[in-house]
């Protein structure tokens, strides 16, 4: 049974995101460190807390966090940038299903 008294001995999933260009991962995190990562940044532009939050969520297959530079984003193609915030939106604000 999960120890939901616990919760930094659950583990976290490692979600698959399918694009034209290949496959990324994102790490999911918890509420509180949503809330954290906006609190800790309330003075960074909205480009910096995109990164900021891509270093928390992108990651490999395994659940490494790959930490990117703002220059190694900017090198991304646009759509595949576009796509890589969309999912990472989704799993900050929440995602609706249909």
């Amino acid at each position: 049974m999960i120890d939901f008294k616990n919760p930094s001995e659950i583990k976290r999933r490692v979600i698959k995101h399918k694009v034209d260009e290949g496959d990324f991962f994102t790490l999911s995190i918890s509420a509180l460190e949503k809330e954290e990562i906006y609190e800790n940044n309330k003075d960074k532009s909205e480009e910096e807390l995109i990164v900021i939050v891509l270093s928390k969520i992108l990651c490999d297959e395994k659940g490494e966090l790959i930490n990117l530079s703002i220059e190694d984003l900017k090198a991304l193609p646009d759509a595949l940038f576009k796509d890589m915030i969309k999912a990472c939106m989704g799993m900050v604000i929440g995602e609706k299903k249909s």
